[in-house]
């Protein structure tokens, strides 16, 4: 099933960049009425490619352009779709050249050196087939749109997951720690009966405070309980009763 997603603007902007004001009129007419996905048509006319690149600066929505080859130079469109795939990097927007001279932009040598979506001489443009066009480069546009929303939601994706597993490997690496600590601290120890002394792993014996300092983050300090003091101190009064 394909995937759509919300278009956000309300129209579909389409620049006509052409020289010759009746090829303005022409497209009016053909798109007058033109609904696509429920929004209208809003044209935008440009007569040189330098009044084109102004507008593209202004409108970053146009989603289709049909543009003429010769215009001020015979090889002004042209260079105004190099300006736009390379210069503004702009990839969504369609745009279908029409031309009234084929002989000065050959159609295999533009279709392959250019980043266009369609090639057409002007004479062989009826109404109906402009209209067919139009649709098909709006739709193309769609799609497009709809693959960046695509890829933008596949890349939050793999930025949620990626968090996720850092934070199961810190989850692991604290579990790991805890374990290792209550490992230190169970099981049966092996204290020699006369001077307490505890055997560890390696079969070393080890002070008690020694012992207790490696293996748990409990510190030790030397003192001497009450029994004791009577029984080795007994001139000093150690503990008051």
């Amino acid at each position: 099933m394909e995937t759509k997603v919300a278009i956000p603007y309300d129209r579909w902007k389409i620049l006509v960049v052409d020289d010759e004001e009746d090829v303005h009129e022409v497209t009016q007419l053909a798109c007058d009425g033109i609904l696509f996905e429920d929004k209208p048509i809003q044209l935008l006319n440009a007569y040189r490619a330098e009044q084109a690149r102004q507008m593209l600066k202004t409108h970053d929505d146009v989603a289709l352009i049909l543009m003429d080859v010769v215009m001020e130079t015979d090889d002004a469109g042209l260079v105004l779709v190099r300006y736009i795939r390379q210069e503004l990097g702009n990839l969504g927007v369609q745009i279908i050249l029409r031309t009234g001279y084929p002989g000065k932009a050959p159609e295999r040598q533009v279709v392959r050196d250019y980043g266009i979506s369609d090639y057409w001489e002007k004479t062989d443009l009826t109404a109906d087939k402009l209209h067919t066009l139009v649709i098909s480069g709006l739709r193309a546009h769609q799609k497009y749109i709809t693959l960046l929303a695509y890829l933008k939601q596949l890349k939050e994706e793999i930025s949620r997951r990626e968090k996720i597993e850092r934070e199961k490997d810190r989850l692991i690496e604290e579990l790991k720690e805890a374990a290792a600590k209550i490992k230190r601290l169970t099981g049966l120890l092996p204290v020699c009966s006369h001077c307490k002394k505890i055997r560890d792993n390696d079969g070393k014996w080890n002070q008690l405070e020694s012992y207790i300092y490696k293996h748990t983050e409990a510190d030790v300090s030397n003192s001497v309980c009450p029994e004791c003091a009577k029984k080795y101190y007994p001139d000093y009064d150690i503990y008051e009763e």
